[in-house]
């Protein structure tokens, strides 16, 4: 898995997490690709998909963070 599809997949890992804990949901990923990004479904059949965008204000702020 390269770095981006890493970055995107632990987005929405933790993303799931809270918003299964906040709204008393059952999303997970079912599908990991390019458009959208993942594909979650709960137990009841219902889809959410998600798009993860990484943000750069200044030139190297992203690669400076992930170290």
């Amino acid at each position: 898995m390269d770095e981006k599809k890493a970055i995107e997949r632990c987005t929405a890992d933790a993303f799931l997490e809270y918003y299964n804990n906040k709204f008393g949901a059952s999303y997970q990923i079912v599908e990991h690709s390019d458009n959208p990004d993942i594909r979650s479904q709960d137990c009841n059949g219902n889809k959410l998909n998600i798009e993860v965008t990484m943000t750069e204000d200044r030139a190297g702020d992203i690669p400076a963070i992930l170290g």
